[in-house]
């Protein structure tokens, strides 16, 4: 089976693409019949990095970042589309898929109007609580809309919705907490608290954990993972002086990273709390993992989608929420204080994440796109 996938821009919209693929390839070994992937995305975006490293051929076209507040920027970045459907019609039209699956972004669009207009059949996966402008434009050209909440469903009236669940990679659930305090040097009997920006990290949780930093490790451990470096607008460098002002033992209890790769199975085994942003992936691990999470949504999302994620958390039991304009040092040392020294209570987040779970999400993602594109194989 030939299948072509798009959407990019952020990694919430590539993560459950991966996680896609991960499926796909085990399912299809194990059926004997092997699918054929072609990536559509972004020259230089994440995408195209992402899929590279998984072995994925890639074609790119151009693509114009759709704004929810005026810009001059918005009406050249309009007539970059155009040009993009034209390129994505070539591609699609060389490989000829059964089905296309789209993540979302912005950079989806042209792929999803060029399949659809060639009347290949498109998936379209909606990771968030609410809808993206992406996924809007997409849907009238959506044979299937898969939806990661159930709530979902009344944003596409009049679309066949599967409820799926936003896949994640099975790197995530695999890993053991007694590794993992080895891993990281970690003392068993003081909770951990995983902090994460996502991919590209968050400046404001950033500086706000590095401002407390000692009074955070006089409660607790902390892996942080930061983002990129400074030669990217980071603040590891930053961070790292921070720490190194610490006297040993609480320097000791301070893990930085940039990206988290293999060693997140570990990170998630022994974390007791997650502090984050609210973004899709981020959402989907918390509750795949049953961790609880204080979420600091970032105000400027799309949509308002991550301020929905959080709510929808926070309204289940499963999360605390701490708007970025409320950050500062001392709200974040007192909101992670109150969680991680009531054992009960993050018992009982973590019950409630877990009941908002979907671990058979990539399996259920990878059924839809198999009998959508074995449909059109025996009909097309």
């Amino acid at each position: 089976m030939r299948i072509a996938i798009t959407g990019g821009g952020t990694g919430g919209h590539v993560s459950p693409a991966m996680a896609l693929v991960e499926e796909l390839r085990r399912m299809s070994g194990q059926a004997g019949d092997p699918v054929t992937l072609l990536y559509i995305g972004s020259a230089g975006g994440i995408e195209e990095r992402m899929a590279g490293q998984e072995g994925i051929p890639f074609a790119s076209v151009q693509a114009g970042k759709l704004r929810r507040y005026p810009s001059l920027k918005t009406l050249t970045d309009a007539l970059r589309i155009p040009v993009g459907v034209l390129q994505a019609a070539r591609h699609v039209a060389r490989f000829h898929p059964d089905v296309l699956l789209s993540t979302g972004g912005y950079v989806s669009i042209p792929a999803v109007v060029a399949a659809g207009l060639q009347r290949v059949p498109v998936i379209v996966h909606e990771q968030t609580v609410t809808t993206g402008l992406a996924n809007k434009i997409s849907t009238p050209f959506a044979t299937v809309i898969a939806v990661s909440f159930e709530s979902s469903r009344s944003h596409f009236p009049g679309k066949r919705v599967e409820l799926t669940g936003n896949p994640v990679r099975r790197v995530v659930t695999s890993g053991n907490r007694e590794e993992g305090m080895e891993f990281f040097g970690f003392s068993p009997g003081m909770p951990v608290v995983y902090v994460t920006g996502g991919v590209q990290g968050a400046r404001a949780i950033n500086r706000a954990v590095g401002e407390c930093l000692e009074e955070l490790l006089t409660l607790c451990q902390v892996i942080h993972q930061c983002g990129p470096g400074d030669g990217s607008g980071g603040d590891g460098s930053w961070l790292l002086d921070k720490a190194s002002q610490l006297p040993d033992p609480l320097r000791q209890r301070y893990q930085l990273l940039e990206f988290a790769g293999a060693e997140l199975a570990h990170i998630y085994a022994i974390a007791d709390l997650v502090v984050g942003r609210a973004g899709a992936g981020t959402m989907a691990e918390l509750c795949v993992t049953g961790k609880p999470s204080l979420l600091v949504p970032l105000p400027q999302s799309a949509n308002d989608e991550q301020r929905q994620n959080a709510l929808m958390l926070m309204e289940a039991g499963a999360s605390v929420m701490l708007e970025q304009e409320q950050l500062t040092p001392d709200s974040l040392a007192t909101a992670i204080q109150v969680l991680v020294s009531d054992r009960p209570r993050l018992s009982a987040m973590s019950a409630a994440a877990l009941a908002l779970g979907k671990p058979d999400a990539a399996r259920a993602l990878a059924q839809l796109v198999l009998s959508v594109g074995r449909r059109h194989g025996v009909f097309h």
